[in-house]
């Protein structure tokens, strides 16, 4: 039976934009991607100047770095900037689908909440099935769904997102619970929720 949490021997790197993830087969993925309005650019270059001030630029301080990168990002993002497309139902219905195909031909999607301008998942990539490409397909095809939803052209994500290899049984738990508790200030009908027991019933 294959271990699903990080396993150092198996790093491997790939980097998009600024952000470098680790690849792994058949792993327990939580994942975070978000509009491209969400965050303003000098938002993102402040929260990293100040990540480089407390940590350093060097190789060795990069999951400090990303890790405070993500903390103040998260925060900035559930106050609700930006236009906040996923506040419409009929948006969310269409990256929940997406999840839905994915799980079932491309990984086991074991939670997720989609914001009013983010989405988080916990996520196992099938075997063969690395997450860049889970990513890809995912982001790709609900962008071309949204704008045809929304009669406009042009960006909806932002082209980078946050991976993180869930590293033991703990950390699974407290990713969990993060999805489950991330809407407690939005309203009701403004997000989607969605936690799974086994692979199939919801809760």
């Amino acid at each position: 039976m294959h271990d699903p949490f990080y396993n150092k021997s198996e790093e491997n790197y790939f980097t998009i934009g600024h952000l470098p993830h680790l690849s792994q087969e058949q792993k327990v993925y939580a994942v975070t991607f978000r509009l491209c309005d969400s965050l303003p650019k000098h938002v993102t270059e402040t929260y990293r100047k100040e990540s480089t001030r407390l940590y350093g630029d060097g190789a060795g301080c990069q999951e400090e770095r990303d890790r405070f990168m993500h903390t103040k990002m998260m925060a900035y993002m559930d106050q609700g900037y930006g236009a906040c497309w996923l506040r419409n139902p009929a948006v969310r219905q269409v990256v929940e689908k997406a999840l839905e195909y994915v799980n079932d031909r491309m990984a086991l999607v074991h939670a997720y909440v989609i914001m009013p301008n983010h989405v988080h998942v916990v996520l196992e990539t099938n075997e063969g099935m690395e997450i860049q490409r889970v990513m890809h397909s995912l982001k790709s095809y609900t962008a071309l769904q949204i704008n045809r939803l929304l009669h406009r052209t042009g960006s909806v994500w932002q082209r980078e997102y946050h991976d993180c290899i869930i590293r033991n049984m703990g950390h699974y738990e407290n990713a969990i619970n993060y999805i489950v508790e991330n809407p407690r200030y939005c309203k009701e009908g403004e997000y989607s929720l969605k936690v799974f027991v086994g692979q199939g019933s919801s809760q």
